[in-house]
């Protein structure tokens, strides 16, 4: 009887010890998740800014050869495009492979054009002289790797036609607020969706 009764306790307890690793284990996968997912945002962004690195070398040492003339795309001089629209023009001697955006997914707007799955180009003006400049721009998931916040649903950065006036954000931080604030210095933002990482040549 007293061995019958003790082994009905080792199961009741063994269940119990069951059910308490079961919720410890629940309870760390729920802590764990969101920062794996955090990890993995923050890795697409600095694939996108090596990638944008990338490709304003290229994009130089294109304009070098061509006697100072950035890249374009026929009869879309003065909107923002996806990058591969003139991957023709860098991979011809500078460039492997154009690199796209670690996410397909990720849409954003820029001066006139939806860029899909792709990082945004445009030929800008520099103290109002034409093709002094140019812009290339990723959609960013965290902060950390962002330089440049965008108001407004669609994300539309506009220029001024002039690249002094895009000069990046020294700070970029998360507001409880309404406001959006894109200064040179400060950038407030309030949905990830605003965020942006560009460089400026």
């Amino acid at each position: 009887m007293q061995t019958q009764s003790f082994n009905k306790k080792l199961k009741w307890f063994t269940l119990v010890e069951m059910l308490i690793v079961i919720v410890i284990i629940w309870v760390l996968a729920a802590a764990l998740i969101p920062r794996l997912t955090s990890v993995r945002e923050r890795a697409n962004d600095v694939a996108r800014k090596a990638d944008i690195q990338q490709l304003s070398t290229a994009i130089i040492a294109y304009q070098l050869d061509k006697n100072w003339q950035y890249p374009y795309l026929s009869g879309s001089e003065d909107i923002g495009i996806p990058v591969q629209y003139i991957s023709w023009q860098l991979i011809s001697a500078w460039m492997d492979g154009i690199p796209t955006d670690p996410m397909p997914s990720n849409v954003f707007e820029l001066w006139g054009s939806t860029i899909t799955g792709s990082y945004g180009y445009m030929r800008l003006m520099r103290d109002w002289l034409p093709n002094e400049s140019f812009i290339l721009m990723a959609k960013t998931q965290t902060q950390w790797w962002s330089n440049r916040v965008v108001s407004g649903a669609l994300g539309v950065i506009n220029s001024g036609n002039d690249s002094q006036y895009l000069l990046p954000c020294k700070i970029v931080a998360k507001t409880g607020g309404s406001a959006v604030l894109a200064t040179w210095w400060t950038c407030l933002y309030t949905d990830a969706s605003q965020l942006r990482y560009i460089l400026v040549r």
